[in-house]
């Protein structure tokens, strides 16, 4: 090649190159800028995910956790009133299904047996999706304590579980439940009479923030109710568990789940499983605590396997030894 051939190529090879270089260079920094973004997005995202979780589980500690102390005293309280109940419908010792010495032991029972869904009603309105979503162990707790809050609306569905016959709603009931309470008399509040009678025990504290009365409050305004008002919002949950004095079996196996409910949630909280499958250890001895509710009838037994059957289906295998 002559030396004029390279004088013309030589230079075309260098510009050749450097523009390749470049080309080369312009590629790379835009794939490692746009690689470097990814990056940044991905740790923006993660930093905002932690963040997120961090206010949820904040939020849910500050609202829940206060909620859940009084849920549980509650719960307690009820699980011991039922056993006092029991114990009282075997025995000659009727104090508590025929108090003496004026309303106060009627109007305990009542408050004690509704204040677990009061709080329970009370906590559904301060929880959202995104607490269940950080806290597995919430959710299961929630699961459970809906069960109960519910179980006074289910006098139907236990009724036919149990192969109990029960109309209360019947021409001419008033007398017919004074007859054949039974069969006639209410055992069950339907869900709009029994949201009323859980949002009579309803306050307000200082901040006007909601809160459940105190007994005090409550039986002050127990102490309103007339006699013969069965529809009111306190007047029906009074009628409702007036029946405890006689016989109403459909009631009492309402009692005794909740009463299964009630150990499950303690040991929920207690334990702190995620799923109800991590539970089943508790129900052997739940079980057996249950049937010392039992009056000669099967109530246990029936209740036992309402459930089994009918709360916690999806869990047939876990609550097979149940």
């Amino acid at each position: 090649m002559s030396e004029e051939v390279l004088k013309i190529w030589a230079p075309l090879a260098v510009a050749a190159t450097s523009l390749i270089v470049a080309t080369i260079s312009f590629f790379s920094t835009r794939l490692n800028q746009r690689d470097l973004q990814k990056l940044q997005n991905a740790s923006a995202d993660r930093s905002a995910l932690r963040d997120y979780q961090y206010e949820a589980l904040k939020r849910l500690y500050l609202e829940f956790e206060p909620i859940k102390f009084h849920l549980l005293e509650s719960c307690e309280d009820a699980r011991k009133l039922i056993l006092d109940i029991a114990k009282d419908k075997r025995s000659s010792d009727r104090s508590i299904l025929e108090p003496s010495g004026g309303n106060y032991a009627r109007y305990s029972r009542i408050y004690n047996l509704l204040r677990p869904a009061a709080y329970f009603r009370l906590l559904r309105h301060r929880l959202t999706l995104v607490d269940f979503e950080v806290n597995q162990a919430v959710a299961l707790q929630y699961q459970v304590a809906k069960q109960f809050a519910e179980m006074l609306s289910r006098d139907h569905d236990v009724a036919r579980a149990c192969a109990l016959t029960y109309t209360p709603y019947v021409k001419g009931w008033r007398q017919k439940r004074i007859d054949e309470p039974a069969k006639f008399r209410r055992q069950g509040l339907p869900p709009g009479r029994l949201e009323n009678a859980l949002v009579a025990l309803f306050g307000e504290d200082v901040n006007r923030a909601a809160i459940v009365k105190g007994f005090g409050e409550f039986e002050l305004d127990m102490e309103k109710v007339e006699p013969e008002d069965v529809s009111s919002a306190l007047g029906a949950a009074s009628d409702l568990f007036a029946g405890l004095d006689g016989s109403c079996p459909v009631l009492w196996r309402i009692l005794i789940v909740q009463f299964i409910l009630y150990e499950l949630f303690e040991a929920a909280v207690r334990k702190k499983p995620v799923t109800m499958d991590e539970l089943v250890g508790e129900l052997p001895s739940i079980r057996k605590r249950a049937m010392e509710l039992d009056l000669g009838g099967g109530e246990a037994a029936d209740s036992v396997a309402f459930v089994a059957e009918h709360i916690f289906p999806a869990s047939a295998d876990g609550l097979a030894a149940f």
